[in-house]
């Protein structure tokens, strides 16, 4: 399913302390919206998990003064807002305020992946972030924006 376009639309929902998995909308196709949704209060992210051309737009993400929680097998758990692996990406307009997240739960979350889209086709693997547009997000009171930041530019950069 994740190089299949799924043309699906998420939008005008209220997800508020989902704290059962580690990505709250976990999107595994391409050409989806994502917009207009608010996600408050909880320990997870929404996650650009597998699949290409997908667009996160319009949408709150509030940590809401939610603490740094600890899991059952006792891990840290903290708030965050989205995590992209895959291509040609849209993340834009969208606002996010009071996380603690750190790497993988910061405010935007870019990674090197562990496989190169068209050098491996095993569907299990989290594939770079390539050609990611992000534009005109607000991040307000995040605690890691300086890392998140720094992160976004230098992958930018070598993409």
């Amino acid at each position: 399913m994740s190089l299949s376009s799924g043309y699906t639309l998420v939008e005008h929902n209220l997800f508020e302390d989902c704290d059962g998995d580690p990505e709250i909308v976990s999107v595994k196709s391409c050409d989806n919206i994502i917009r207009h949704n608010t996600f408050r209060k909880s320990y997870d992210t929404l996650s650009l998990r597998h699949g290409n051309r997908n667009r996160v737009e319009s949408n709150y993400f509030l940590g809401d003064g939610k603490p740094i929680g600890t899991s059952p097998a006792g891990s840290s758990l903290y708030t965050g807002g989205i995590r992209i692996y895959g291509k040609d990406h849209l993340i834009i307009n969208n606002y996010m305020q009071g996380f603690n997240g750190t790497r993988w739960d910061a405010p935007i979350t870019l990674t090197l992946g562990d496989a190169i889209d068209g050098q491996s086709s095993n569907l299990s693997k989290h594939f770079r972030a390539e050609r990611v547009t992000i534009a005109y997000n607000t991040l307000v009171d995040n605690e890691q924006v300086s890392k998140s930041v720094l992160i976004i530019m230098v992958i930018t950069i070598k993409t």
